[in-house]
């Protein structure tokens, strides 16, 4: 595969976060001393944090206002991101590879920035990337072929050249139709999809460590 510029997914493709985000909810609420309800996480999953906040109020009787849990919650998000979270397996070696290569790099996340540079600071990972295009910063979700493009924009490569590494099926599906080559990362959060990845990707990998076989 020839390459001249990649753009990388964050949680699920670069770090191992999506646990964390798919158990947020239960956790906040077993540090209050709660038991979750059963089905918590399936029904936060599409849920902004300031209507899980309110959830949490309205359904669990907490005693703070919506903004003191969302503040506690966000605490909780930014010591992850600062001082916990791990790469994937082979992110490291592969952007250190990409790096060396003069392969130009971005991120496009629905993390927020500060989140992302803690991470990336503590990781010795932001010399790698050409940009950091959060969803909020560009008002432009993965939904919309539009954010890849953006991306585009900012390595300024062709896009045959340019593959989108993700773990998502909805954002597979959206860069896909975008006309962008497709590399989809395995992560446990969409197991039930991989057959969807599978078919809809151009590769599916279960590491970042099977990019090495990928290039020219």
């Amino acid at each position: 595969m020839k390459m001249k510029g990649a753009i990388f997914d964050l949680d699920g493709t670069l770090l191992e976060s999506m646990e964390m985000w798919d158990h947020l909810g239960e956790a906040y609420l077993r540090a209050q001393g709660i038991v979750p309800k059963e089905g918590l996480s399936d029904r936060l999953k599409w849920m902004t944090l300031r209507q899980a906040a309110a959830h949490f109020q309205s359904q669990y009787q907490l005693a703070q206002t919506v903004a003191e849990i969302e503040k506690e919650i966000n605490a909780s998000i930014e010591t992850f991101y600062r001082y916990q979270v791990l790469p994937k397996d082979g992110a490291d070696e592969l952007l250190r590879q990409f790096y060396s290569r003069g392969i130009k790099m971005c991120v496009v996340t629905a993390t927020d920035q500060y989140l992302v540079k803690a991470a990336f600071s503590r990781l010795g990972w932001l010399g790698y990337f050409q940009g950091i295009i959060t969803c909020g910063d560009v008002g432009l979700g993965k939904d919309q072929g539009d954010i890849f493009e953006y991306a585009l924009r900012v390595l300024k490569t062709e896009k045959e050249y340019t593959p989108v590494f993700e773990d998502a099926i909805h954002a597979v599906k959206t860069a896909k139709t975008a006309g962008f080559p497709v590399i989809a990362v395995q992560d446990k959060s969409f197991a039930k999809y991989e057959n969807q990845l599978r078919e809809t990707a151009d590769t599916y990998i279960c590491s970042l460590r099977e990019m090495g076989a990928c290039f020219d």
